[in-house]
């Protein structure tokens, strides 16, 4: 909805793909990138297994990149409509880094608490 309000739907989806690649990318050349994405993989495993029984361990990876893609977006987006952007986040404190992956975007996450 938000994407919809601030995007068109081809800029959205080519942004996605654009930083899915460059998620891939800096995946394959940054250890310290490579661990922390490992890091957030293994923290929703749980969550990813319950929305997809059938996937292996090695897709949630693509998953994580794939969702941390959307993030770097919104970050992006964020960034170019409004003068001093703040994203507070309340689902889940590891996707933070996305937001700031390609631009500087100050970040808060509170605790989410799912009734």
């Amino acid at each position: 909805m938000l994407v919809k309000k601030l995007s068109k739907k081809n800029i959205w989806l080519n942004k996605c793909e654009d930083n899915k690649k460059k998620i891939e990318d800096k995946y394959k050349k940054d250890i310290k990138f490579k661990i922390l994405l490992n890091e957030i993989t293994a923290s929703r495993t749980e969550l990813y297994s319950s929305w997809f029984p059938g996937k292996r361990e090695m897709d949630y990876v693509d998953l994580v990149m794939q969702q941390g893609a959307e993030y770097t977006s919104m970050g992006d987006i964020f960034k170019k409509k409004f003068k001093n952007p703040l994203v507070l986040g309340l689902d889940h404190p590891k996707m933070a880094d996305f937001y700031s992956l390609n631009i500087d975007i100050p970040v808060i996450y509170g605790k989410p608490k799912y009734v």
